[in-house]
């Protein structure tokens, strides 16, 4: 099959859009848009939560899935993003792993 350079342009174009639209729902993407004021912290949480098949959307301690009305509270544990229900979720969730033996919180920010 031969195929012109403009044929050959409009398909990188079109492959280009498809990876543009893609990077929304990567780390780096979801960043940029919370910074230039596109998306909210929750809506931020909920991409990442999409991306990473539902991990994220949720409450790290007692699972409640995040709605729009919800607050949402993110700490860094361990170098992980973890988010939460509330100040008690986060209080029992660092007790079960220091119960656990875990207790490297050296990336624990409050």
């Amino acid at each position: 099959m031969v195929r012109t350079i403009k044929e050959v342009e409009e398909e990188k174009e079109e492959r280009e859009e498809v990876t543009e639209e893609k990077e929304i729902y990567e780390k780096e993407g979801i960043q940029e848009q919370m910074e230039e004021g596109q998306i909210s912290d929750w809506e931020a949480g909920f991409m990442e939560g999409a991306s990473g098949g539902g991990a994220g959307a949720k409450c790290r301690k007692c699972g409640k899935i995040f709605s729009g009305d919800d607050t949402v509270l993110e700490r860094e544990i361990d170098g992980e993003r973890c988010r939460f229900c509330s100040d008690k979720c986060v209080e029992e969730y660092i007790e079960g792993k220091k119960a656990k033996g875990k207790e490297t919180f050296k990336d624990y920010e409050h």
